[in-house]
């Protein structure tokens, strides 16, 4: 049996269009999670960055693959403090930067 490939989310392109128009830095991580968004964050009047996954609204809904839950694991077992954002659009990357 072929093991099944993950495919990117069909908003995928859109979404990191859209951040990049908007001036945040995304960097494609090719791995467990889609990528990182680095920018200015409104809340703390810093610089910041986030891990992305992006996520289809007409898709699954929320499911994560295991590579993305075994991430997940991992980045709690190793007391990972930073911010994992689950994004069905634009607009929930850029509130978490206080943008919307």
């Amino acid at each position: 049996m072929t093991p099944r490939r993950d495919k990117p989310d069909a908003n995928k392109a859109a979404i990191v269009a859209e951040l990049r128009e908007r001036g945040y830095v995304w960097v494609d991580t090719g791995g467990s999670f889609d990528g990182v968004v680095i920018g200015y964050n409104h809340w703390t009047n810093s610089t910041a960055a986030c891990l992305v996954e992006i996520k289809n609204p007409e898709g699954r809904g929320m499911r994560f693959t295991k590579s993305e839950r075994e991430l997940m694991d991992l980045l709690l077992d190793k007391g990972y403090q930073g911010v994992h954002v689950v994004a069905k659009s634009t607009e929930d990357v850029l509130r978490w930067f206080g943008a919307v």
